[in-house]
């Protein structure tokens, strides 16, 4: 037989018994051993009280002694504040005591404590319990309340939060130690049980999109804000820009590619007062997720050859004081030009490394080594000139 609490959890007969007793010897402590109050404040544990006291005859188990102890210095401590500065001076001494012993979990390698910690998360997974027990409403309410009081990783800057990142890919800890394999198939099991932002539906998601984005100090775009002159809100403002031959130019191979900066500059001036809110960069993830602009090569250029395309972007890099990559500077130790020592380099395991079970590439690396053998040092291959180098060698274009 058993009793139901108002929280849904069932309660045996032996189990109630256990709570009332415990609560009838606690009073009987506190009566009797009243002292025990000025041993908790000098630092002894429950236990400690109970064998200091010989309690531990009426308690029975030390289960029951720290329980009937801990009902009798709420009586005789009625500071709820006091009794949680007491606890946690114990819990802080006690942890020190622990790890200066090495006992309990502080006797285990690194290794069997992420593996005890994989076991533990798995069971209360599968059981439901603890946090996996809540429901998406008090998620998000504890969510709220602890950006609200910075705690957490809500009291670490955005900067701080991705060298930590950065630093764990790079130690292969945490999800930076999963292979690609492993992410896709967390991905396709969360999608299946409709965990996490595959719960949400459209409306959802945008919400928490925008809340994301106003953590981190990102301003989202917003057609609410609209211009006094054009009578237009920022997106559709942004649309017809996209769309203005003022703000465009074609490429070598005839394709229209937008002029993102300057239309960055006119959305900071008309809607934000000058203010440095919209960059390049966000003027072409806006385009390039509502593909706003869908303009064909026209047939003049599109039949060019392949060698007037690559002539002409030489030039074109040139124009704009940038290096093309064909530049007739070698190497002298291997007679390579900057086009081929950056291939070789990126076939030399010294600029490959390893995160968990991938290999990777040390592009950063190979844009500084360039700089130092071909431009005496200065800044002129970077990271993103690199993958883009890579890029188009995979597609031929050079």
């Amino acid at each position: 037989m058993s009793v139901e609490k108002k929280d849904d959890r069932s309660l045996s007969l032996n189990q109630i018994a256990a709570i009332r007793y415990a609560k009838e010897l606690g009073k009987e402590i506190a009566r009797e051993y009243p002292e025990i109050a000025e041993a908790y404040e000098a630092g002894f544990t429950h236990e400690e009280i109970a064998e200091l006291y010989d309690l531990m005859d009426i308690c029975r188990t030390r289960g029951m002694a720290r329980t009937s102890i801990y009902n009798a210095l709420k009586i005789l401590i009625p500071d709820v504040e006091k009794r949680e500065e007491l606890a946690y001076s114990h819990y802080v001494d006690v942890g020190n005591r622990s790890v200066e012993a090495g006992i309990g979990v502080h006797a285990f390698t690194p290794e069997q404590r992420h593996e005890s910690a994989v076991k533990a998360g798995r069971k209360v997974v599968e059981l439901q319990k603890g946090v996996h027990a809540a429901t998406f409403e008090q998620l998000s309410e504890w969510g709220s309340r602890a950006r609200d009081m910075k705690v957490g990783i809500h009291a670490m800057t955005t900067e701080e939060r991705s060298d930590k990142a950065r630093r764990q890919y790079a130690e292969g800890k945490g999800i930076g130690s999963a292979s690609s394999e492993e992410l896709r198939a967390w991905g396709g099991k969360a999608k299946e049980l409709k965990a996490g932002i595959h719960g949400f539906d459209d409306a959802k998601r945008k919400e928490v999109a925008k809340l994301s984005m106003a953590a981190r100090g990102v301003v989202p775009w917003n057609n609410e804000n609209i211009d006094t002159k054009s009578g237009l809100g920022e997106y559709d403002y942004c649309a017809k820009l996209i769309n203005d031959p003022k703000y465009q130019r074609r490429t070598i191979d005839g394709k229209a590619v937008i002029e993102s900066q300057l239309i960055a500059g006119v959305i900071n001036d008309v809607f934000y007062g000058g203010e440095d809110v919209r960059k390049g960069s966000s003027i072409e993830n806006f385009n390039r997720k509502y593909g706003i602009l869908k303009l064909e090569a026209t047939n003049a250029l599109a039949l060019r050859t392949i060698e007037e395309r690559k002539e002409a972007s030489r030039l074109a890099i040139i124009a704009c004081g940038k290096i093309p990559w064909e530049n007739f500077r070698f190497d002298s130790e291997t007679c390579l030009d900057e086009h081929n020592y950056c291939i070789r380099l990126w076939q030399d395991d010294r600029f490959k490394y390893s995160v968990g079970s991938r290999v990777c590439t040390d592009i950063q690396a190979i844009a500084d080594e360039l700089n130092r053998v071909f431009h005496e040092g200065e800044i002129v291959r970077t990271k993103s000139s690199v993958k883009n180098f890579r890029y188009q060698k995979m597609k031929g274009e050079l």
